[in-house]
């Protein structure tokens, strides 16, 4: 699934080998001007990605820490509200940092709801308890993945968004919605890619 992936980074990165046949006629390579590093089109620093990735990944690596309290079920279940809390406030966080008010509100409602059905999850089941079966915490482990996931999509969702246009920016300049469809090696997926 990865190789041509793979092949293509691995042939983008390559540099030619010097020639063995005249190595002292070769003229001093010089760097062109266009191989000057690049700087993102609207001049922005990732802001949204490091905000976003923190307030996910900082609560992620504290609650594994709570969690990881085998003889303590207080603990890992604090460990679990710190973790849900950094996965619903991760999107807002981003979208926020890029100013776009509405797309936080959105993406952080999902984020929020998966979080909070994760919680209740937690406590319904009692998932930290030896003696409950495996089975019974499955909805418990898909939630907590879907939360995850769903945190780490409005980060990066606030990432590739467009940039806002200015405030009484008419219409005109706004981009328009579109479908997207977008294929990869064995999978295929379509998206909506609307401005909100």
């Amino acid at each position: 699934m990865f190789a041509p992936i793979l092949l293509f980074v691995f042939a983008g990165t390559t540099s030619p080998l010097p020639s063995a046949a005249s190595p002292a006629t070769e003229a001093p390579r010089t760097i062109p001007a266009s191989a000057e590093p690049v700087e993102l089109a609207d001049g922005r620093a990732p802001v949204a990605l490091l905000a976003g990735g923190l307030t996910c990944l900082v609560p992620l690596v504290v609650g594994s820490l709570l969690v990881a309290q085998d003889d303590r079920p207080a603990r890992q279940e604090t460990g679990v509200y710190v973790m849900a809390s950094g996965f619903a406030l991760a999107p807002v966080v981003a979208h926020v940092a890029r100013r776009s008010w509405r797309r936080a509100l959105v993406f952080g409602a999902v984020s929020f709801a998966l979080s909070g059905a994760t919680v209740i999850a937690m406590r319904a089941i009692d998932v930290f308890d030896p003696a409950t079966a495996n089975m019974r915490r499955v909805p418990y482990g898909v939630l907590f993945t879907a939360a995850f996931a769903s945190a780490a999509v409005g980060v990066i969702a606030a990432e590739l968004a467009p940039a806002a246009p200015p405030t009484g920016a008419p219409e005109a300049e706004r981009p328009a919605a579109r479908l997207s469809l977008w294929l990869a090696p064995e999978t295929a997926g379509i998206s909506w890619s609307h401005p909100l």
